[in-house]
């Protein structure tokens, strides 16, 4: 208080007792400042909390929105990587079926063929073994 009375007394050229009414009003409006600064710091405290709650609730929402949207575009990218191996491996399936039955045909007929020289042959065969066998019954009778 006696730094107020001299600073006072240097700005205003006035001399002040301690009993002054004014350096009573100055202690009132010293206490009442002090008051509201606990309050405004109390209301700063409580309006910072508030909003670091407000951030986290935000935070954790963008989170799990962010987590929701990342699952559907990996679960729509495994649909379509599933759905294009499937009709890939159809394709490959399909041709690989159509060359097998183009193969299986050409030697299908190329088995015929050969099917028919090998009759063709062991009839011509039977019939030579037949011919020997009756020359060979001739002349066994003959002799």
């Amino acid at each position: 208080m006696e730094e107020l009375i001299r600073e006072a007394a240097v700005k205003n050229r006035t001399a002040l007792e301690p009993d002054d009414p004014v350096l009573i009003l100055v202690t009132i409006m010293n206490r009442i400042v002090a008051d509201q600064s606990d309050a405004i710091a109390k209301h700063l405290e409580q309006y910072k909390e508030t909003h670091e709650d407000i951030a986290d609730r935000w935070r954790r929402d963008a989170t799990g929105t962010a987590e929701r949207i990342l699952n559907a575009a990996l679960y729509a990218g495994r649909d379509s990587m599933e759905k294009g191996m499937t009709e890939g491996a159809a394709k490959v399936a399909e041709q690989f079926d159509e060359k097998l039955n183009r193969a299986l045909a050409l030697h299908k007929a190329e088995f015929r063929l050969a099917f028919r020289e090998f009759k063709r042959s062991v009839g011509w065969l039977l019939a030579a073994t037949g011919a020997v066998l009756a020359a060979a019954g001739a002349i066994v009778v003959w002799l």
